[in-house]
C-alpha cells in the first residue's frame, strides 16, 4: 500500500497529519452512528437469521488453531487496520471517481466490497453465514464511505478505529 500510493504522490502516513482538534471533536460526533451502524446489524441478523444474537461471536471465534489465535492478536488488526480502508477509500474510489462521476459508482462499488469480503472470514460453506457476513457490516461500511467521502480527514480516525475493533476481536478468543 505504501509503494503503491507513493507511485501516485501520495504519501501513505500524511493523512495522519490531517488529526487535529477540530476533526477529533467531528470523530467524537461520528463515534456513536458508527458504533451503531457496526453493532445492531450484527445483532439484527443474528437474531432474524439464527435467532440467537450471539451465534455471529460463536461462528467468528470458532474452534482455530493456536497458531491463528496468535496471528489474530498480533498481526492481523494492525496490518489489516492501516490497509483496508485506505485501499477502498483513498486509492480504489479515486479511480473510480475518474472513470464515474456516479457516486452509485464510485462511492459504491468500495462499500459494496468491503462490506461482502467479510463473508470469507472466516470461511463457512453455509450460505445463511455467508447472507449473515456479507450483510452485517454493509451500514458500518456505508456509513465509513460516506463520511470519507464528505470528510477525508477521517481516514486517521478511522484506520485506528478499525485497528482497535480488529483487536477487540481478538481479546474475544480468551472471553
Amino acid at each position: 500500500m505504501i509503494i503503491v500510493l507513493k507511485k501516485k504522490g501520495i504519501g501513505y502516513f500524511d493523512f495522519f497529519k490531517q488529526a487535529n482538534k477540530v476533526n477529533s471533536l467531528y470523530f467524537l460526533k461520528m463515534f456513536l452512528p458508527l458504533f451503531i451502524c457496526a453493532m445492531l446489524p450484527n445483532i439484527l441478523l443474528s437474531i432474524l437469521l439464527y435467532q440467537d444474537p450471539q451465534i455471529g461471536s460463536t461462528f467468528l471465534i470458532g474452534d482455530i488453531p493456536l497458531f491463528f489465535i496468535l496471528i489474530n492478536i498480533t498481526i492481523f488488526p494492525i496490518l489489516q487496520g492501516f490497509v483496508e480502508l485506505p485501499f477502498y477509500f483513498l486509492f480504489i474510489m479515486p479511480k473510480l471517481k475518474n472513470i464515474s462521476n456516479n457516486k452509485w459508482v464510485y462511492i459504491g462499488l468500495p462499500v459494496f466490497f468491503l462490506s461482502i469480503q467479510h463473508m470469507v472470514m472466516p470461511l463457512r460453506f453455509d450460505l445463511t453465514y455467508i447472507i449473515y457476513r456479507s450483510l452485517m457490516f454493509f451500514p458500518f461500511a456505508l456509513f465509513i464511505g460516506i463520511l470519507i467521502h464528505k470528510k477525508p480527514s477521517m481516514m486517521p480516525y478511522l484506520v485506528i478505529l478499525h485497528i482497535l475493533m480488529n483487536a477487540s476481536l481478538s481479546m474475544m478468543y480468551f472471553m
